[in-house]
């Protein structure tokens, strides 16, 4: 049995919040060349996640309409879905009003208003959260098709992967896994190189 069917069989029903999703190796689609994705939220309706290791050069700064308070973080592009129309934030604050609990003390959105007021006391900051425009969504069972098309390894999150060097989580997301997965690792970008 091929270790993407394997992990295809074992995992399939054990998608949930905080599943880790890692592109094979060779996938051709540009949109999720060499991503990770932690799912956010999977159930019987489909299924949303976010690219964590597509880093921007920019800043993200919002402002607050009431007070004209401001916040300023790193920005990801979590996905092709609303890129320009969704904002939301990965933090480590378990105390904002609705956020949601992904794996390893990070956190999810929540209230905006206490995301800025945490940012203004100093509780977030770039070392401990960052926004993400955009998302990746799948409908039902679509995104247990593509698994079971060898399209995603399924994994276990890690927090270190959200704020380490995004150059670097693919790569280590895979080899975390060990055993064959760490010489898929290795793989080329451009297997016509090899």
């Amino acid at each position: 049995m091929t270790y993407f069917l394997h992990i295809a069989m074992q995992m399939k029903h054990h998608l949930k919040t905080g599943t880790l999703l890692i592109a094979e190796p060779f996938i051709t689609d540009d949109n999720f060349f060499r991503c990770v994705i932690l799912l956010i939220d999977h159930n019987e309706f489909g299924s949303m996640g976010v690219v964590i290791n597509d880093a921007s050069n920019l800043l993200m700064r919002a402002a607050s309409e009431d007070d004209g308070a401001e916040i300023t973080l790193k920005l990801y592009f979590g996905g092709p879905v609303e890129s320009k129309q969704t904002m939301n934030f990965l933090h480590k604050c378990s105390n904002i009003q609705d956020a949601v609990h992904v794996g390893e003390g990070i956190y999810w959105g929540g209230n905006a208003f206490d995301i800025i007021e945490m940012h203004q006391k100093g509780e977030i900051n770039q070392d401990n959260a960052i926004a993400i425009a955009g998302y990746c969504g799948w409908g039902p069972n679509q995104l247990e098709q593509e698994i079971e098309e060898k399209t995603w390894i399924v994994s276990e999150f890690k927090s270190a992967y959200i704020f380490m060097n995004s150059n670097f989580v693919w790569k280590k997301a895979l080899s975390d896994m060990g055993g064959e997965y760490v010489w898929l690792a290795q793989a080329p970008n451009d297997v016509n190189l090899n």
